[in-house]
């Protein structure tokens, strides 16, 4: 049976709001470090079925997740579903694309494989899209040519494909109310 999530208003000046009586999202500025272990589980977990999409070596996505948390300023959200991490995004209010411009990116979203279908990914990535929309025009993501499920799901949440990027990869972006706005105010 699929569980449906619920969700409350947004305050996003606190650190975590509570979204299913068994779950909450912690949004935070800095990943402390101490969760990149249990952060590390849910990605082998959620990607065990792409093969093609994911590093495989603990040591390789350790140094990938320090990265993120380095670069992904405000933008880590983490999932705890009955009291422990189970999913995660994480995003860049400032991201240079290879046209050198600005633009909000989602660089990373799992969910552990045995809390999939619950609607959690979809929570994840909204809320991720609305800090993103609050600071930039475009949001863009990229996601395996293979991956035909993840490229399906964005493209329900609005984004479309922007090219492929080295045969492996789709860039998919969409624009933001906010861009939408100032182009009608200008």
């Amino acid at each position: 049976m699929r569980k449906v999530v619920t969700e409350t208003a947004l305050p996003y000046k606190q650190q975590y709001i509570s979204v299913h009586h068994d779950s909450v999202l912690h949004f935070f500025h800095v990943l402390p470090s101490e969760y990149i272990p249990e952060l590390l589980e849910i990605y082998f977990s959620g990607y065990a079925q792409l093969r093609n999409y994911f590093w495989k070596r603990w040591r390789d996505a350790r140094r990938y997740l320090k990265w993120l948390r380095k670069k992904c300023r405000p933008g880590f959200i983490v999932l705890h579903f009955k009291g422990a991490p189970k999913g995660w995004i994480a995003y860049d209010v400032n991201f240079v694309n290879e046209r050198g411009e600005s633009v909000g990116a989602i660089h990373e979203m799992v969910v552990h494989k045995g809390v999939q279908h619950y609607g959690f990914g979809s929570l994840l990535f909204r809320k991720a899209c609305e800090v993103l929309e609050q600071h930039c025009g475009r949001i863009e993501l990229w996601v395996g040519t293979q991956n035909r499920h993840a490229i399906e799901f964005y493209r329900a949440h609005g984004f479309q494909c922007s090219g492929p990027i080295d045969g492996k990869w789709l860039k998919m972006s969409r624009y933001t109310r906010s861009s939408l706005h100032f182009s009608l105010v200008s």
